[in-house]
């Protein structure tokens, strides 16, 4: 688990987690000051070339969450939901089955899901993973906290269970 402050000048580098064509989850505590344009809560995705990988980030323009997947081809992202309130606290999770689906959860809820059957090649590169910006300098405003990444899908049963959990609880 991870703790980032931002005001759109820190971030975590959190190094390389390889992804090639398995199912991914990522979750994380995300409190919003300022709603910026492609502001990535947490980033596995490529810089150039196609910019393979996954993204939590924030909407293009509006107060909302949404999930990106991206095979280098093909890219897709769910319709992201409802509109979200600055300065309070979400539990936002993605969830990437590669055989079919990508799933938005907020605050334990299904809030989008889309298909992502076209975007089945390989999501690898070699980008490092980052709390609190995209690859480019597209910072987070705010803050994060307790981030969790599996390399599986989490039930809806599992995403809240861990979204109540402080770091003690979490043992795997």
């Amino acid at each position: 688990a991870f703790n980032v402050a931002s005001d759109g000048t820190d971030h975590i580098d959190v190094g390389t987690i390889a992804i090639a064509d398995g199912d991914i989850t990522m979750c994380a505590w995300v409190y919003v000051t300022d709603w910026v344009s492609y502001s990535c809560i947490i980033s596995n995705r490529g810089s150039g070339g196609g910019d393979p990988g996954v993204q939590i980030r924030h909407d293009n323009g509006t107060q909302k969450f949404e999930l990106l997947i991206d095979d280098g081809v093909d890219s897709s992202k769910p319709n992201a939901g409802e509109l979200k309130e600055s300065n309070r606290w979400y539990h936002v999770c993605g969830v990437w089955d590669r055989d079919d689906k990508q799933y938005l959860y907020v605050d334990g809820v299904l809030e989008a899901s889309g298909d992502i059957t076209n975007e089945a090649g390989s999501l690898a590169h070699s980008t490092n993973v980052f709390i609190g910006k995209n690859a480019g300098s597209v910072e987070h405003r705010g803050y994060i906290c307790n981030v969790g990444y599996w390399n599986r899908t989490l039930s809806q049963a599992e995403i809240k269970s861990i979204m109540w959990k402080n770091y003690a609880d979490l043992t795997s």
